[in-house]
């Protein structure tokens, strides 16, 4: 009879201490959802008021006059700013709340992570703005390198922007990932050895295996400045009308046809230009 009694004690005493600690926890936990609701409700009415204030301003238009929204695009965010930006904000500030909320009811893991992230926020923003910024002017170092190669004959303009651009886009990455506190030590290392690889390949083809077309590729950049579509010249004797001065050589319509003339020949050689006989 004792020993039913000790362990009946036992488990009255438990489940008093169970009962205190729920009647004494109840209301924190009330006050902390009461906090999310109004955490929620604040949230919401910040979202909605942010997005119609940049619904107002025109801030996506503005944002696609500066080039900016292709580079969202090409990063992945295809939804409008003004549904995007209000979005974040509405999660930050419901964030902010929980963790209050957390605190109350003496949840320190979650009140600590929250803590955390938001230590570790301003290296994210950084990191977004390091990529938008890049890719832009990724996206604006490619069309002027395709738009120049394009001018100067080269068969490969596109080819050649793209490269450049997706260059710059990786580099900007790896800057990126330096501000998310990411150790890049080792990829910066084979970055440098592939790039420095490709250089002294790239140097020594043009150096010494393409020396005759790397000087007619220079030479149909200067001659597209002296010379035109049209216009009649007399080139080693050859007699004709420019048809076009491509990346290596000059098409000269003849009588008896089509004669190919390197472009080293305008440059390096006389040549006669016949001007056109006035009417």
């Amino acid at each position: 009879m004792e020993t039913t009694f000790t362990i009946k004690g036992a488990v009255l005493q438990v489940l008093q201490q169970l009962g205190n600690g729920a009647v004494s926890f109840a209301p924190r936990l009330i006050t902390a959802l009461i906090l999310s609701l109004i955490g929620w409700a604040v949230a919401a009415i910040c979202r909605t008021i942010l997005s119609q204030v940049m619904h107002r301003v025109g801030a996506d238009a503005a944002l696609e006059r500066a080039g900016l929204m292709s580079s969202f695009q090409r990063l992945g965010v295809h939804e409008p700013m003004r549904r995007v930006v209000p979005a974040m904000l509405f999660w930050l500030a419901l964030l902010i709340f929980i963790q209050s909320a957390a605190q109350m009811v003496g949840l320190a893991t979650i009140s600590d992570g929250i803590t955390g992230f938001f230590a570790f926020l301003p290296n994210l923003f950084s990191a977004m703005i390091i990529l938008v910024l890049g890719n832009a002017l990724g996206q604006f170092l490619g069309n002027a390198a395709t738009n120049y190669a394009r001018d100067s004959g080269l068969a490969f303009a596109r080819s050649l922007g793209s490269a450049l651009s997706s260059f710059t886009l990786f580099v900007v990455a790896i800057v990126a990932l330096g501000q998310l506190k990411v150790d890049t030590r080792i990829l910066n290392i084979l970055t440098i050895v592939i790039f420095s690889g490709l250089a002294l390949a790239f140097g020594l083809s043009f150096g010494l295996g393409t020396r005759d077309a790397t000087r007619n590729l220079i030479a149909g950049f200067y001659a597209r400045r002296v010379f035109g579509a049209g216009q009649r010249l007399e080139v080693n004797g050859q007699r004709g009308v420019v048809s076009a001065i491509a990346a290596q050589q000059t098409l000269l319509d003849t009588e008896g046809g089509t004669i190919v003339v390197p472009n080293t020949a305008l440059i390096e050689q006389t040549v006669r230009r016949e001007e056109a006989a006035s009417a």
